[in-house]
């Protein structure tokens, strides 16, 4: 597992939270101003260098103080542009202009919790990070980071978290029917606010909250709302607001949880988002190069064995023609040259095939009349030649003698088709009248007399 980075910027120091299988160490990136106003991102770098840093994906959590929020509808939402329409509505929550923002949303069922950054405190931290080689996976707020992470883990429903944190606290307030927030509000760490918050919500309908207080104060805040009489259980977490938040982080760097929000966007320059698919994509823009140069090299390699082959066949054609004409230099298209002399041969030797086949008429009459048989009394009355057939009408005896002559017509070696196409008894009672087809059993072929 490669060690994973936390960076917790502020006004004052910076802290820097180093994850390992070992577990996780947060320490403080000392300065060089004597009030420890200067962030020095370059102290950040070096640091995460020193501790192993390997140009994975880093986190930033951001201070409460840097960010702002409002509840916003989300009906009637252009399908376009659905984003920018809600950081609008978000500006119109805030003293601040759209602007001067990065924005995202934690989606309910009618309505969206909005959460902004302001860009002179984010972006100078982001664009210097990245120049110097750092991957920013996500900007998220310190207080969304610990309360998704300690919420997330909670067994029972809460309506309320609370996170003090020094002289300010950071109240979540979560819908009802569902595991996500509503309203994220930052406020002086004094009872007498939160109460009022308690208050509002039981105004709302909301009674019988139950709430959780983690923080350095907790304790002290818990005896206070524990009095109240629309709190229904008050659970206190002494418990570090930046170590819980680096617990989350761990889980959203690892992919094993799906923040809230994030606020690294275009706003804050993105590109530390295409950072964790830029080897991915070097590596199929290498491997599309690479297989463009194979397939280069195999059509050279075809297209040299063709010209070797191409030039084999034109030896071959060159050796055949001073073979045929010793005496004659090889024309350029020998292979025509050669088609006109094979063809002035042929018509020597009169093997045109535009030439009429013989006639086969007679020798097919022949045949027929050769075949008609001895045995059997019948007489002949026409013979026609239609088409390469011989049209026999006659009279016989009976049916029994019209279909013996067809069957010594049709036997011997197969070479003729015969059909009886007609028989019908005379009138007279004294024989049976017929018309016997003969035809070639292959056409035009010619019938050899025996």
């Amino acid at each position: 597992m490669q060690d994973q980075f936390v960076i917790f910027p502020d006004d004052g120091p910076w802290r820097l939270a180093r994850i390992t299988r070992d577990g996780t160490r947060i320490s403080v990136i000392e300065t060089d101003d004597a009030d420890g106003s200067d962030p020095c991102p370059d102290k950040t770098c070096q640091a995460m260098t020193e501790l192993g840093y390997a140009g994975g994906p880093v986190l930033i959590a951001v201070p409460s103080r840097w960010c702002a929020s409002a509840s916003i509808s989300t009906e009637e939402l252009p399908r376009k542009d659905r984003q920018a329409a809600m950081a609008y509505r978000l500006e119109e929550k805030l003293p601040v202009a759209a602007e001067q923002f990065a924005a995202g949303f934690v989606l309910g069922e009618k309505k969206a919790m909005g959460v902004c950054v302001m860009l002179n405190k984010a972006r100078p931290i982001v664009e210097q990070l990245e120049a110097r080689g750092v991957f920013i996976h996500s900007v998220i707020p310190t207080a969304i980071l610990a309360t998704q992470h300690g919420y997330r883990q909670a067994s029972a429903h809460n309506d309320m978290v609370i996170w003090t944190n020094g002289d300010w606290c950071d109240i979540f307030i979560f819908d009802p029917t569902g595991p996500l927030p509503t309203t994220w509000s930052t406020l002086p760490t004094d009872p007498r606010e939160i109460t009022f918050q308690l208050n509002m919500l039981a105004i709302l309908g909301r009674d019988q909250l139950n709430v959780v207080v983690a923080g350095n104060e907790a304790t002290a805040i818990r005896n206070t709302l524990a009095e109240s009489p629309v709190v229904h259980e008050v659970v206190s977490h002494d418990a570090d607001m930046v170590a819980v938040a680096a617990e989350g982080a761990e889980l959203i760097l690892s992919d094993r949880l799906q923040p809230w929000v994030d606020l690294n966007g275009i706003a804050l320059g993105a590109a530390g988002r295409f950072q964790r698919i830029l080897k991915p994509v070097k590596a199929a823009l290498f491997a599309a190069v690479l297989l463009l140069i194979c397939l280069n090299a195999a059509m050279l390699w075809r297209a040299h064995n063709y010209q070797q082959m191409a030039d084999s066949d034109t030896r071959q054609q060159r050796t055949l023609f001073t073979d045929l004409f010793p005496n004659q230099k090889p024309p350029i298209t020998i292979d025509k040259r050669l088609d006109s002399e094979y063809k002035k041969i042929s018509g020597t030797r009169g093997k045109s095939q535009a030439l009429p086949p013989p006639p086969t008429t007679l020798t097919l009459l022949h045949h027929v009349l050769n075949r008609l048989p001895g045995n059997v009394r019948f007489r002949l009355t026409e013979i026609r030649i239609e088409d390469d057939s011989v049209y026999l009408d006659g009279q016989a005896r009976s049916h029994g003698d019209v279909g013996s002559i067809a069957r010594a017509l049709g036997a011997d070696d197969a070479t003729l088709t015969v059909e009886t196409r007609h028989t019908e008894q005379l009138s007279n009672g004294t024989g049976v009248s017929f018309v016997i087809v003969a035809s070639p059993a292959t056409h035009n072929n010619q019938v050899t007399m025996r």
